[in-house]
């Protein structure tokens, strides 16, 4: 028992406390780091999140270019009555952008009673395309 009691009351030395001041600061150096890594995590989350929504919306813009640039084709610059198929075509392009205001723009156009009322709603429905275009 006499030895334990002496090496507990041994004078501290310069490496000692060198020692555990080097230790201290690695545990302050791990601890900080870990604090950066999961400050950058979270970044990182925040970033992908932020790729992700502007890869659907991408996605959507792609949609609403590929019917607009149909409706050119099919129905504007038209020298003929659109055909069964390219309404079909058109209707399931608007579909595929997948926004219920578009689709029921769309539908407003497609049942419309005259000329005037059509390209009344035709007007309405590429404003709104437009418009989501721009978001």
């Amino acid at each position: 028992m006499g030895r334990f009691h002496e090496t507990l009351h041994k004078p501290v030395t310069v490496e000692t406390v060198i020692a555990v001041l080097l230790i201290f600061s690695l545990l302050v150096g791990n601890i900080l780091f870990g604090i950066r890594i999961l400050r950058q995590n979270v970044l990182l989350q925040s970033l992908k999140k932020g790729v992700q929504i502007q890869r659907t919306q991408n996605a959507v813009n792609t949609e609403l270019v590929d019917f607009l640039g149909l409706f050119i084709d099919k129905v504007l610059i038209a020298e003929r009555e659109i055909s069964f198929e390219d309404r079909l075509l058109l209707e399931n392009k608007v579909r595929v952008i997948d926004d219920p205001e578009i689709l029921v723009q769309w539908n407003a156009f497609t049942h419309a009673e005259t000329t005037l009322v059509a390209q009344e709603e035709v007007r309405k429905l590429l404003g709104l395309v437009v418009s989501r275009l721009r978001r």
